[in-house]
């Protein structure tokens, strides 16, 4: 890893637009930073140029026409007590997965623009909006794009962001909520990491949103994070839970069809058997942390 890092330029565009601008004239030797927290430390050597978006008014969250737009610049302190995403029983898996992403000096600076551009397979922020159907606005020099989060992730690393495009809007869909119906959802997010301990990046993440109606699971989300080459949705996991009660055998077989399409690597952190384990525990325990939420 590098020790020192002087990019020969800082600029601070004064609108989305500008800022495009200027990654598309010099797109290899630009990187974008907001909150700085990944790469400050990864110090690409190829970074001459730093073009700081943070101050563009991409930092706002607000819930209107059925969906929760989140800027590109919303630290993710400010999306762990953010009262649109606390107040509403899916939307909460955001707040807890932001709770559990570094330390609270990291919260305080890294952006979800930044947790997902990146590309990381382990980042928390990407498991969590997967399991709620997110897309991203893409706002680049010819013009914007809308892309479901699920095709965004290419691979390690790697996403679709072509030359001169940002994320400029991560948006959820919300589902509204009728407590005098026997319709319920909720979600959870859980994270195993070595050490259990705030700064470790996760060995497994997961992430589950349930819908109930009489009884019966109507619908399901279950996304996967550190198990593959990116975070993904695990279609297995949602037929294995479509129509059936929430019983512990149905919870056990989507784990298990979870865990099936997992990819994962051994290193430093787990075996690849480890967290392939590791991941049907964990989706079955979201599951059920998710059942217990919907029925509370």
């Amino acid at each position: 890893m590098r020790t020192t890092f002087r990019p020969a330029a800082y600029l601070r565009p004064g609108s989305v637009e500008e800022a495009v601008r200027i990654l598309t004239e010099e797109p290899e030797r630009c990187r974008l930073i907001a909150g700085g927290t990944d790469l400050l430390v990864q110090k690409p050597a190829e970074a001459e140029i730093l073009v700081d978006v943070a101050g563009l008014g991409l930092g706002k969250i607000a819930l209107t026409d059925g969906h929760l737009r989140v800027g590109a610049a919303v630290t993710v302190a400010e999306l762990e007590r953010a009262e649109p995403v606390l107040r509403h029983p899916c939307l909460t898996i955001l707040a807890e997965a932001a709770g559990m992403l570094g330390t609270p000096g990291v919260r305080n600076r890294a952006t979800i623009g930044g947790n997902l551009c990146n590309g990381s397979p382990a980042a928390d922020l990407a498991v969590a909006a997967l399991a709620l159907g997110a897309d991203v606005e893409i706002t680049g020099p010819h013009g914007v794009r809308r892309m479901p989060l699920t095709d965004f992730f290419r691979d390690v690393n790697l996403t679709a962001l072509e030359s001169g495009e940002m994320v400029s809007v991560v948006e959820v869909p919300v589902e509204p909520l009728d407590p005098t119906t026997a319709a319920r959802a909720a979600g959870a997010f859980f994270k195993l990491r070595r050490h259990q301990s705030s700064v470790d990046i996760a060995t497994v993440n997961v992430a589950t949103v349930l819908y109930l109606d009489g009884g019966v699971i109507t619908d399901a989300r279950v996304a996967l994070g550190a198990v593959a080459e990116v975070p993904f949705v695990s279609e297995a996991a949602a037929a294995a839970l479509a129509g059936h009660e929430p019983l512990d055998e149905v919870l056990r077989a989507a784990g298990a069809a979870a865990a099936a399409e997992t990819r994962p690597i051994s290193d430093i952190r787990a075996s690849a058997e480890y967290r392939r384990e590791m991941t049907a525990v964990l989706v079955r325990r979201a599951l059920e942390e998710a059942v217990r939420r919907c029925r509370a």
